[in-house]
This record gives structure tokens, sequence and C-alpha cells, in this order.
């Protein structure tokens, strides 16, 4: 009997060892972190945390959905919870039985040639070259055409009615695969009022005036060979009727070798005529490939006119690009006979400038001084009166006739700051002006601000003007309004600007009214709308004035690329 007694104990303790080691063991967890409805606590699964198991946390139970070796998430569903919360999980020690059973992966070699091969992008795609620089597609035809018209109507008897209609045309096309360009710039035009036929200035109002029809060969920072009319004969130089011939040098990067010559159109039709001849040639450089991107001119010109040399100039100028800033200056330089005309120095400086713009976050500052001289020329005198050219003085010995004093120039300095926001635009600055030897001096000062975005639409403007000199004392306050509708394409504005004048040889000032409406109406990706009307009454004016301008900028491509140009 003792002998069944002790197998019987010995039965009942290997029972109980088996249900010790299959009774779950309790485990103190604590939450870590809370995101997105799901709360991460820790330990994890190298401390016997497995998916489906439940987490107990005071009253509410939270099965584990996922798990880390350190950590496992629960899902909180609506309930709540919060860092450093600690709760208990019962856990066992026991394989997943699952798991066991999860079949081994198929081997890779069981994947062999069920894909196709992999193709690069670069075997089946051919892109052009492209070079570096401004570029622009060839065979592409721009243009831009516009119908401009205006008129004046007196509002008393003082004054006639005048119109005016332009239609204008400005083409460039590239039409072949070969840097070959033609620019035009032309119009039409058509006057209306009484007495056109008669006055001295109708040889201003042509029919037709042709301001470019140049064809050129080549790339405009490079070789280059062009003819016609040429918009500018060099950089800082205007119109020609001749050739332009342009060559880099291989003493440095950007640097360039230009001569041109031709003839001047006549300055009042612009009518080609052989009056006048210019030629001249133009050193210039850019690096574009630097912070400040500097560009340097050295421009010497000279013409002809009555059989003779007539102008002779060399100019110097030069800009640099810091950022979002600009800095340039200019010197012009003349050569005359030691007898002309104008009493002028046989060496003299004709005119000198320097400006500055620049941006510091959403403040722009810019200033600009210059000083010019007249822009004397015997073939310019053969259109003007003598007095455009010199100011002068009476000769003793010579009473019937003025004589120029010489070493007379117009000096202006001018200067504006503007803080410019989203909804925000503020600006104002002042410019003086005085010229040597003449009563001839003006300050003027102006202040601007605006109001945009107002409810997503409306925009208010208001600003203010003086001005005092030789001549004319005024100060005027202007109120606008306006309101951006139709997305945004279509902005309609109104604006009252009263204005307090007063004449040095008057006794007394008088008021004059300004008042206007416009309209600017995008119409389409190609088309725009501008109209405006205004209306004037004062003492020495009443007048309605109106405006309008109809664009349309067409676009064609061919698709391919051209060299830069």
């Amino acid at each position: 009997m003792s002998r069944g007694f002790a197998s019987l104990c010995f039965a009942l303790l290997l029972l109980a060892a088996a249900r010790a080691r299959a009774a779950p063991a309790t485990l103190q967890v604590e939450v870590i972190d809370i995101a997105g409805g799901t709360a991460y606590v820790a330990p994890g699964e190298a401390a016997g945390l497995r998916v489906g198991q439940q987490v107990q946390f005071g009253r509410h139970s939270f099965a584990i959905s996922k798990v880390s070796a350190a950590h496992a998430a629960i899902e909180l569903q609506q309930r709540k919870l919060k860092r450093g919360d600690k709760g208990r999980a019962q856990v066992s020690d026991q394989v997943d039985k699952q798991a066991q059973l999860r079949k081994e992966p198929r081997a890779l070699s069981a994947f062999v040639g069920q894909w196709p091969k992999p193709l690069r992008p670069a075997d089946s795609q051919h892109p052009k070259a492209v070079p570096l620089g401004p570029t622009q597609a060839s065979g592409t035809t721009r243009a831009l055409l516009s119908l401009n018209a205006a008129g004046s109507s007196p509002l008393g008897d003082r004054g006639s009615a005048w119109a005016r209609g332009e239609l204008r045309a400005r083409v460039t096309a590239e039409p072949f695969q070969a840097p070959l360009r033609l620019d035009l710039d032309a119009a039409l035009q058509l006057w209306a009022a009484s007495g056109l036929g008669y006055d001295q200035a109708r040889a201003s109002r042509p029919l037709v005036r042709v301001r470019a029809l140049e064809l050129s060969y080549g790339q405009s920072v490079g070789l280059l060979a062009a003819a016609g009319r040429l918009r500018y004969a060099a950089s800082t130089l205007g119109q020609l009727d001749g050739i332009k011939l342009q060559t880099p040098l291989p003493v440095t990067p950007g640097l360039r070798l230009a001569a041109f010559g031709g003839f001047v159109p006549d300055p009042l039709s612009g009518k080609p005529t052989s009056d006048s001849a210019r030629f001249g040639a133009e050193l210039a450089w850019e690096d574009l490939s630097t912070a400040l991107r500097p560009r340097m001119s050295l421009l010497a010109q000279a013409s002809r006119f009555d059989g003779a040399l007539d102008e002779r100039r060399l100019q110097v100028a030069a800009d640099i690009f810091p950022g979002r800033s600009h800095m340039g200056a200019y010197v012009i330089g003349s050569l005359f006979d030691r007898d002309n005309p104008w009493n002028a120095r046989a060496q003299e400086l004709s005119a000198a400038g320097a400006s500055v713009e620049t941006r510091f976050g959403e403040l722009q500052i810019n200033a600009r001084f210059d000083m010019r001289r007249p822009e004397r020329s015997r073939w310019l005198e053969s259109f003007l009166p003598a007095g455009w050219f010199c100011t002068s003085r009476v000769n003793a010995s010579r009473p019937q006739r003025d004589v120029c004093r010489g070493s007379d120039a117009r000096l202006l300095a001018q200067g504006d700051i503007g803080l410019y926001r989203q909804n925000l635009a503020l600006n104002g600055g002042v410019y003086v002006s005085r010229t040597r030897y003449v009563d001839s001096e003006q300050l003027a000062g102006f202040a601007n601000a605006s109001v945009l975005h107002i409810a997503q639409t409306l925009h208010l403007d208001a600003g203010l003007f003086g001005q005092t000199g030789s001549l004319i004392r005024s100060a005027a306050v202007s109120v606008g309004a306006g309101a951006l509708l139709a997305g945004e394409r279509l902005d309609l504005s109104i604006q009252y600007r009263p204005a307090i004048t007063r004449y040095y040889a008057d006794t007394s000032a008088f008021v004059e009214h300004a008042a206007g409406a416009s309209a600017a109406w995008l119409i389409g990706p190609s088309f725009r709308l501008n109209l405006s009307a205004d209306l004037i009454a004062g003492r020495d004016l009443s007048v309605l004035l109106m405006q309008s301008t109809l664009q349309w900028r067409p676009e064609v491509h061919s698709g391919s690329a051209s060299q830069p140009r």
C-alpha cells in the first residue's frame, strides 16, 4: 500500500508541474506613446507578447494588433489611455502552432524567366542635344498683333477733336534648322483731325512706319551677320538701315567684336534716307557663369553729313547683377571741331550716369543719377531750331545774334523706395533736375499705397504728388478703387485726381479735376483688351481722352531646337 501511495503522489507532482509550465505568466506593460488611435506599449515580443493576446488596463481589455521585439501596438477604439498608464498582459512561452505549420517559401530559382528583360529609358529615348545658355525653338514664328485707338474731344470752345488708329505687327520667324531669323516691326497708322494736311508736323505722321525689318544669320552672342533696318545697330545705339557683322574673340569666353555701317532713317517719318551715314564698332563682354554676371561694352561710332564728318562719340557702359540687384554706369564722350557752332569743347563729356536697383526681402530701393548735354550734330540741326542744342548768351559785338555758351548740362537725380507684400504695396520717391545757365529747376515727390485682395476681389489705391519748379507749382491727391472679376481675368478700376496748380507768372492758383475709368480684360491665352477714358476739367484744359488696345499673340511651333541666340 505504501508503494501505491508513493506512485500516486509522484503522478500528482508531475501533473502540477505540467500545469505550472502551461499556465500563462502575468507581465506588466506601460504605454509609451499614442498616435492615430493606436497606443504603443513596452515590452514586446521578446517578453512573450503575441498578436491577439489581451492587455488589461483597469476595467478595459485591448487586443494586441502588432508586435516588434521591444514594443506592441493596441487599437484604442474610442477608449482613452495616456502615456505612463500601466496594465497587465497574460503571456505564454508556448510556440505558435500556426507558425510551425507555415510552408517554406519558394526558392528564387522558381521565378526565373517569368518577367521580361528590363529596358533602360536611355535605350528607347533619343533626345536631341540642347546647348547651354539662352535657347529658343527653331522653326518657330512668334508674333504680336495690336490694334490701338486713341482720341481726344474738347469739352469747351478751345481746341479741336482728333483721333488716331494704329495696326501694328511685331513678328520673329525662324523657319529653318539653320540659325536664320527674320524680325519685323511695322505699323499702319491713320490720323483724323481738322487741318492735318496743312500743319508743319504732317511729316511725322506717315501712313506706314517700319521700326525693324532685319534678316540675320547666327547667334546674338556669337558669330552673326545682319542686314536691313536694324532695331539696334549696337547694344547702346538705335536704328540703322545697313549691315552688322559680329564675331567672338578667342581671348576670353564671352568677348565679341561687332562692326556696323549704314544710313540713319529720317527722324520724323522713319523713311529711308541717305542724308546721314553712320558707322562704328563695339567691343562687348559678358560672363554669366559668375555670381555678379558682369556685362561691359565699348562703343566707338561716327557719322557723315553733307560731305563731312559730323558725330564722333565714344561710349563705355558696365553692369553687374549681384543676386536680385542691378548696378550700372555709363559715360559718353564726344569730339567736335574747334570752330563748332555750339561753342562746345573739342573733347566733351556728353553724358554720364549711374543707377542702382536692389531688393532686401519685401523692400525695393532704386536710385539714379544722370548728367546729359544736348545731343549736338549738324544733321539734327537741319531738323530742329538752334535753341535745341545749347543755351545762348547775347554777343555784345554782334547783338543781332545769340552765341552758345557751351558747357551747358542737365543734372538729374531720382530715387524711390517701395514695400511690396502679398496684399499691400507702398512706394514713394523724389525727383530733382537742374539745367546750367537756364532758370530751369524742378523738384517733385510722390507717395502711393495700394491694398489688394480685399474680400478676395477689391483693391484700393491712394496717392500724393507735389512739384515745384521755375515755371509751375502743383500738388495733387488721387484715390481709386477696382475689382478683379471672372477669375482675375477682368480688372475694372476708377480713379479721381484733384490738383491745385499755380504758374509763377500768374497771381492765383486754380483747381483741375481729373476722373477716369479703365478695364483690362484677359480674354483668353492669346487676346488681351485694355480700355480707358479720362475726363479732365480745369481752367487751362477741359477734354475727354479715350484709348483702347487689343493685343493678339499667336504662336506656332515646329518642335525643333536651335542654337542659343
